[in-house]
């Protein structure tokens, strides 16, 4: 908010959200489409891009990696200075080491990094959440409150507060990232479409709609209320700007905890775009597209597999975490991927691709379902014989009516600025050499 000002910073909240839940929708709806319990930007892109279905799990399974290893790199940060409020007499000691307590952070979610649905972490995620209250509730407390060690003029005065700062439009490009990164969730969308029960359109557009609007609840809480607390003073962790005290302390270690169990929801969709791409590499290289295809339709991982990969996540993610400081080239780029461009240009041609053959793609869909129960297995069948005019008796919305065909306008020109935007933000980072943020 202090970089840009607080009405400008509001504002770019409010889009990011609204950019980011669009393209959540747009990435739900393809799911659907499909018909699939084992949806994944790998079976949605054989249907819609075939030859760069690799290349777009490839994309996935590395932002993930690098958001992963910034979550083991931030406690590394925090830790120390954890330690050393609480026990001063630990300056120079083992406690104060970044790897030392990234050792420790790994050994820790290690254990439910193993688990094979999101479902299995909704307890660490619950966990999580009441950290992200925990953080609200002193940032509000202290605005409110005002104890002592804050600054003695109280709130910043109306006719000093900056409300748009522009400059040369440099500091916006800087920090774009930080709040494309902010509601990027789009990895997990796939995997709570094929677990949630009953996931129809509605559900789905309730869960997104849902998890965005808290989100932007929570951020403009906090950006609000600690630039009209420290107005342009204002830091990017306004948690150490206040008074040490127990709560404060308390409060960067939540932080550590809400990074610590936010790690296996990136290692999960990593660890499932690898399994694509490991199929994909395996099939290029036998030549075999038919086992290649079985192994896919199942969308089940070998026990033997499933470790292997997690284990190697794991490993990798610890030695770049002990080893690098700054991942902002992987998150300027792959996240504006995920979040912007692939929800545009897959669902467009998803359904460009029904209205000039539902039969062929519907065809496929099924066959992907051919493993599943006999009763998906009739449905599919029945989705085979509908045309383009009637998909919206089985999906709920028509592939060629006025609606659906401004959400596919609106969908290329989320891919088009996410395009334009990623080159920006990688030439700024770049030539500027500022890092712009996970």
């Amino acid at each position: 908010m202090s970089r840009v000002g607080l009405g400008l910073g509001s504002l770019l909240v409010l889009l990011a959200a609204t950019m980011s839940a669009f393209g959540l929708k747009l990435l739900s709806k393809s799911a659907i489409l499909l018909n699939n319990r084992n949806t994944s930007f790998y079976e949605i892109s054989k249907v819609t891009y075939a030859n760069a279905a690799v290349v777009l799990d490839a994309a996935v399974a590395i932002k993930c990696f690098g958001v992963s290893i910034s979550y083991l790199v931030v406690i590394g940060d925090l830790m120390p200075e954890i330690t050393k409020t609480v026990f001063p007499s630990a300056v120079d000691s083992l406690y104060s080491d970044k790897n030392f307590w990234i050792t420790i952070g790994i050994l820790l979610i290690s254990p439910i990094s193993f688990f094979k649905k999101l479902d299995s972490l909704k307890y660490t995620s619950t966990l999580a959440l009441v950290a992200v209250f925990y953080l609200v509730s002193i940032v509000v407390g202290f605005a409110l409150i005002w104890p002592e060690g804050m600054p003695k003029s109280g709130w910043i005065k109306f006719e000093n507060i900056v409300w748009f700062r522009f400059g040369n439009g440099m500091e916006v490009a800087k920090l774009g990232p930080v709040f494309v990164f902010a509601f990027t969730c789009h990895q997990n969308i796939f995997a709570v479409h094929n677990e949630l029960y009953k996931n129809t359109k509605k559900r789905m557009a309730h869960v997104i709609n849902l998890s965005i609007s808290s989100a932007f609840v929570i951020y403009q809480t906090i950006g609000i209320l600690g630039y009209l607390s420290y107005g342009e003073s204002l830091n990017s962790n306004i948690i150490t700007m206040y008074p040490k005290n127990s709560f404060v302390t308390f409060g960067q270690f939540a932080i550590t905890i809400l990074v610590l169990l936010s790690f296996p929801l990136q290692c999960h969709p990593c660890r499932q775009s690898l399994d694509k791409v490991l199929d994909g590499i395996a099939i290029l290289y036998s030549g075999d597209a038919e086992s290649g295809d079985n192994t896919i339709k199942k969308g089940e991982i070998s026990p033997l597999k499933f470790n292997l990969m997690t284990l190697s996540i794991l490993v990798f993610a610890y030695i770049v975490a002990i080893s690098v400081k700054d991942l902002s080239s992987v998150s300027a780029t792959g996240s504006t991927t995920i979040c912007y461009i692939l929800p545009g240009i897959l669902f467009n041609k998803m359904c460009w691709i029904i209205e000039k053959e539902p039969i062929q793609v519907q065809s496929e869909s099924a066959a992907l379902l051919q493993d599943d129960q006999s009763q998906n297995q009739q449905h599919s069948q029945e989705v085979v014989s509908c045309n383009a005019n009637e998909f919206h008796q089985n999906f709920g919305f028509k592939i060629g009516n006025v609606g659906n065909k401004v959400e596919r306008y609106f969908g290329l020109l989320l891919s088009l600025f996410g395009f334009f935007f990623m080159i920006l933000s990688v030439s700024v980072q770049l030539f500027a050499g500022q890092s712009v943020g996970h």
